[in-house]
């Protein structure tokens, strides 16, 4: 899909916040791939896709008279699967893109997207609305980056068109870990991209075909395979991956797994079950880390236990 398509969304029935999601996740660079961002307020005309929060009473409506006036524009159901085309659960950049590019539409022109919103105003709005009930509470990490206040000057970040997420890969032979990490990840102030894999064979062919900025990785997994250890040691010997942040996850952190651990060439740690303050302090310290890596090639994190 050309890049130079730019697709007009137009959001229904969502309040403050989710728009801004939305508008944070459109932001986001994706080159070779159709761009979208969202229509203003009053902005009924030309429009190529219109996204209806289904489960709000108000979007119905608004849906009702607006498709009188834009037959053509496709129709995205949020909330409720009352569409071929529908977005459920939390407002993810990976989810709401392979959602929108299987939208077909016919395009007769290329529009130039509007100015960035003021997203300091809609936060203030935010914080006298309720939540729509087609999208959960739990925020995607989209949502906070204008409120991040560290050296990455995120409001800067937010306000521009080329907006790059970090690629996350999480390793863990359990899908219930792999949810409990995404949860904790869609807390981060900053765009993760998140992408997941059950073994360190998988992890290491993955990697071979997607750079990682951060790698989660289970010490135990199933034999024959290779454990987190040998796993972590194979990406090493990626030149591209020397300097990679890989954070093990583990159990039991035994004076001999820590040293296996830096041997193997990990970051730090966070131990089973996650601790949500350690979890956050360490991506904290690790995103801390990448911002300053990025901008003058700094030297890597030191490891260093979550505990300590």
């Amino acid at each position: 899909m050309s890049s130079e398509i730019n697709a007009k969304v137009k959001l229904l029935g969502f309040n403050e916040k989710e728009i801004t999601k939305f508008t944070k996740i459109f932001q986001i660079s994706r080159p070779d791939k159709r761009s979208y961002f969202v229509a203003n307020e009053s902005d009924a005309k030309d429009i190529d896709i219109v996204i209806v929060n289904t489960q709000s009473n108000s979007g119905n409506q608004q849906y009702q008279i607006f498709r009188d006036h834009n037959p053509d524009a496709a129709f995205v159901s949020a909330g409720t699967d009352q569409s071929p085309h529908h977005l459920i659960g939390m407002l993810l950049p990976s989810r709401v893109f392979k959602v929108l590019d299987d939208v077909n539409f016919t395009k007769t022109d290329t529009k130039t997207p509007p100015a960035p919103i003021d997203n300091n105003q809609n936060e203030r709005r935010a914080a006298t609305q309720t939540n729509s009930p087609g999208i959960p509470e739990a925020e995607s990490t989209t949502d906070k980056i204008a409120a991040m206040k560290d050296t990455a000057s995120p409001k800067n970040i937010a306000q521009t068109s080329n907006i790059s997420a970090y690629q996350v890969l999480v390793v863990d032979d359990s899908e219930l870990m792999q949810k409990a990490v995404q949860f904790e990840l869609d807390k981060v102030d900053r765009v993760l991209n998140i992408d997941f894999s059950f073994s360190g064979e998988e992890a290491l062919q993955r990697i071979k075909d997607k750079k990682y900025d951060v790698i989660f990785m289970d010490v135990m997994m199933p034999k024959p395979g290779m454990d987190g250890f040998e796993a972590c040691t194979e990406i090493r010997k990626l030149p591209e991956m020397k300097k990679t942040p890989i954070i093990m996850l583990t159990a039991k952190t035994s004076p001999l797994d820590e040293v296996k651990g830096v041997v193997a060439g990990c970051t730090t740690y966070l131990t089973k079950p996650i601790k949500p303050d350690n979890f956050q302090n360490v991506m904290k310290r690790v995103l801390g880390w990448l911002e300053k890596f990025n901008k003058k090639n700094q030297s890597p994190l030191a490891s260093e236990n979550d505990n300590s």
